[in-house]
């Protein structure tokens, strides 16, 4: 169950990461690249990481 739980965090911290880079890339104008690799992007992804994982384990808990 633990495997499953790591997965879907990281899916859904790579989704988000790539979905935040695109809406800047189409809302201010930053060039893609240059939104991928933004630091505050990258943190935003690995927050999304961390909160997804949180909830998950705490609705396994749950159940």
């Amino acid at each position: 169950m633990n495997k499953n739980i790591i997965i879907k965090s990281l899916l859904n911290g790579i989704i988000s990461f790539f979905l935040v880079a695109l809406v800047l890339d189409l809302v201010r104008g930053i060039p893609f690249g240059k939104a991928i690799v933004d630091p505050y992007n990258i943190f935003i992804g690995v927050a999304a990481i961390i909160g997804s994982y949180i909830g998950f384990t705490r609705k396994a808990l749950k159940q």
